[in-house]
């Protein structure tokens, strides 16, 4: 998927928007891989749009206009396109367009496109169409709410993804919201990611991470965090994901629901700022919970949202031999 993903990034960037002699020609057009009767296009303002063929043989009323800021879907629309050969196609589509955004928003879009084409069906009806666009207009209103965690901290929980033997395993248990107690989350196993960017592992917890009676295994995997123009930004390590996920669609489109719900209007800036992978790599560890330095006990009557930053410099981190039989979740990690 990580591979569909930047063969559409580069079948975008290789057209050129209509000349404006072909004045019935909507757009410039490339046949998405496997999927031959599909478009992903460039209209005449060099803007891109996913066109899906829609068959002659329809009976049923297309489904009304969606206009947000940037994003428009229209169904039903008789199109000409031009292919990289020259040929003028001209057929039924439902077309989904990122209109009056600059490059960034394109990237964000041809990248959100992609488990909508991986899930429809291959001569999909309107209702599937309908169904599959839901999720990327719900990403787009995203785009302009106040983001709910830094770059970095989203970084870190992908990486621990991106690291882990099983990666669909943390995304089904993945949080919801960004506010959820733990990260990482499954009956009486739970996971919480902290991130330096310094070189001491101090982090930030809450009073109920550490001192929770419900939860009993709880794994803090711990890892340096460090910006490097070489390293790999949020989006390159959702591509990688994608690539070991395989078919594993709805795995894929949770991902950038959560990505989205959490980036909120921050996600420009996380398109191109990158972080030391082979860093992470190496300074990943895992601590148990209960030999964090920590506050214990019940706090005082009145007193509570108490957060406090931990040393684990000093802390003995815990190998995976120790830790396998805790369960599904912790033994997915290697």
């Amino acid at each position: 998927m990580g591979n569909f993903s930047n063969n559409l990034l580069d079948l975008f960037n290789s057209l050129r928007p209509p000349e404006q002699q072909l004045v019935a020609v909507q757009f410039t057009a490339h046949e998405i891989p496997e999927r031959r009767a599909d478009f992903i296009a460039k209209d005449r303002y060099g803007q891109p749009a996913l066109l899906i063929a829609v068959p002659s043989s329809m009976t049923s009323t297309p489904p009304p206009q969606i206009s947000l800021e940037h994003l428009v879907v229209d169904h039903g629309l008789e199109c000409k396109v031009k292919k990289l050969d020259g040929i003028i196609h001209q057929g039924i589509f439902s077309v989904i367009r990122c209109v009056n955004a600059d490059r960034f928003l394109h990237e964000y879009f041809l990248r959100s496109i992609i488990p909508i084409v991986q899930k429809l069906p291959f001569l999909p009806e309107y209702r599937d169409i309908s169904h599959a666009v839901i999720s990327l207009v719900e990403l787009f209103r995203q785009l302009n709410m106040p983001s709910r965690k830094s770059v970095q901290g989203l970084w870190a929980e992908l990486f621990l993804i991106t690291s882990a033997r099983f990666p669909q395993v943390l995304i089904e248990t993945w949080h919801r919201t960004p506010e959820d107690l733990y990260d990482f989350s499954s009956g009486t196993e739970q996971i919480e990611v902290k991130s330096s960017s310094g070189d001491t592992r101090l982090h930030f917890f809450s009073f109920e991470q550490l001192n929770s009676p419900n939860y009993k295994n709880v794994l803090i995997a711990s890892v340096f965090v460090v910006e490097a123009g070489h390293g790999k930004s949020v989006f390159d390590l959702i591509d990688k994901i994608r690539h070991r996920l395989g078919n594993e669609f709805n795995a894929a489109q949770r991902i950038d629901q959560i990505i989205s719900a959490t980036l909120g209007s921050s996600w420009r800036h996380a398109i191109d700022l990158k972080f030391d992978y082979e860093l992470a790599t190496s300074s990943l560890a895992y601590y148990n919970s209960s030999s964090i330095p920590s506050i214990r006990g019940p706090l005082p009557l009145g007193v509570s949202r108490v957060h406090f930053q931990a040393d684990l410099s000093f802390v003995k981190p815990v190998t995976f031999d120790e830790i396998m039989d805790k369960g599904t979740l912790i033994s997915a990690l290697s």
